[in-house]
């Protein structure tokens, strides 16, 4: 479950199985309504060199980095009847979308979906949108810090395209929703390429392959989302939460090394929760692991040595309100990695720690801006490596101005 709000600094935050059944996906009774925001970012980096990877450059040998970024997003909400509504989310200037040269100003289509109301508190979504893994928000209007964290850079996958059944009642503390997807863990199944317009491997007849190619064409992946709220507040809202979550996609790992040709299967599963009880505080705490299978060579027989992984990933989070327009974050996230010999080697781990501390504020009282600040310190320890890796640690701050189209 994906939880986000357009008011970080007030520690708010929207229950629901999954954001596109969410109240906050601002389909409102208007016919059409537009959102987004504007998010800009100063950083400042320090990464000495890491353990026995040799000399810096003389470029690098201050390690230090400085920059700014800026990118905004755009989203048109729509109803059509009191059955259908549609979305569509666009983000500009994500240089994620292709790390290419040539695209500095991709447009990246986030979401494009429509929803249809079963009856009996069921829903229907299908097209492009947010998965449902994890707790922090994939927005930053919604998050308790400037930017992302380890777990969710992780563990959270890429945006999924598929179809989902939701259920969600009012009088009800549960919630959930089932989803059938492209792929949770390989970008490739995010884009649109179907297999009619794939035509170089079969001419112009239009049936080339155009899924990625570490799965076989057929594969789907599948997930679960869910949701049990408690302690009602005064609005009679859940407040607090609990959410179970899972994802199953096959060959959705890397198909390297040689000679591997199919990637192995990926299950995740992540559990988290939010207490807002307590007045002016926000405590929120997740856990998640992944299991990936062995890569297997193109004859499906056998497995490739080593590629077996297995990922634990769990961050604890609190949020104070000491002003009314402006709250403090504390978080510490936690991501290990374990590469499994397959019967040839030792294990290699691998733990990267982040401690982060941010301020967030509304300077004009207004929901709609904020001006925030954080520092995070990241630490990086491999046990049982090759002899070149070693221990690195860097700090890393940020100032951010976000206003949001009200």
């Amino acid at each position: 479950m994906i939880v986000r709000y357009v008011v970080p600094a007030l520690g708010a935050l929207a229950i629901s199985a999954t954001p596109i059944f969410a109240a906050d996906t601002g389909l409102s009774k208007d016919a059409v309504t537009i959102g987004g925001w504007v998010d800009t970012i100063f950083t400042a980096a320090e990464t000495p060199e890491a353990t026995g990877t040799g000399p810096l450059t003389a470029k690098e040998e201050s390690g230090t980095g400085l920059e700014f970024s800026s990118m905004a997003s755009l989203k048109v909400n729509w109803n059509l009847s009191d059955k259908a509504k549609g979305r569509i989310n666009l983000w500009f200037g994500n240089q994620d979308v292709n790390a290419g040269a040539s695209f500095p100003g991709a447009i990246n289509l986030r979401e494009a979906y429509f929803v249809y109301d079963l009856g009996s508190n069921l829903s229907w979504t299908m097209g492009k949108y947010m998965n449902h893994l994890g707790w922090e928000s994939l927005e930053p209007t919604g998050l308790y810090r400037v930017n992302f964290g380890i777990v969710g850079a992780y563990f959270y996958g890429n945006d999924v395209v598929g179809t989902a059944i939701g259920w969600s009642d009012k009088s009800s503390p549960f919630s959930g929703s089932f989803h059938v997807v492209n792929g949770y863990f390989n970008p490739l199944d995010a884009r649109n390429a179907g297999f009619r317009n794939n035509t170089a491997a079969v001419g112009t007849t239009g049936t080339g392959v155009s899924r990625p190619a570490t799965r076989n064409n057929y594969n789907l992946a599948v997930g679960l989302d869910l949701v049990m709220g408690f302690n009602k507040d005064n609005k009679g809202e859940y407040q607090d939460n609990i959410n179970l979550e899972f994802a199953y996609d096959p060959n959705a790992g890397s198909n390297g090394p040689s000679p591997a040709g199919l990637g192995g299967d990926v299950f995740q599963t992540g559990l988290n929760a939010t207490i807002k009880c307590i007045p002016k505080w926000m405590f929120a705490g997740e856990v998640i692991y992944r299991n990936t299978t062995s890569a297997r060579p193109a004859t499906g027989v056998g497995h490739v040595a080593g590629t077996h992984t297995q990922d634990l990933g769990w961050a604890l989070l609190a949020n104070y309100k000491f002003m009314d327009n402006a709250s403090v974050t504390a978080n510490f996230q936690e991501v290990s990695s374990d590469w499994r010999g397959g019967g040839v080697g030792a294990t290699t781990n691998r733990v990267v720690d982040e401690y982060t501390v941010a301020l967030l504020t509304q300077p004009l009282r207004n929901n709609n801006f904020g001006l925030n600040a954080e520092i995070s310190y990241l630490d990086t320890q491999e046990h049982n490596a090759a002899p070149t890796a070693g221990y690195d640690h860097a700090w890393i701050g940020a100032i951010e101005g976000i206003i949001i189209i009200p």
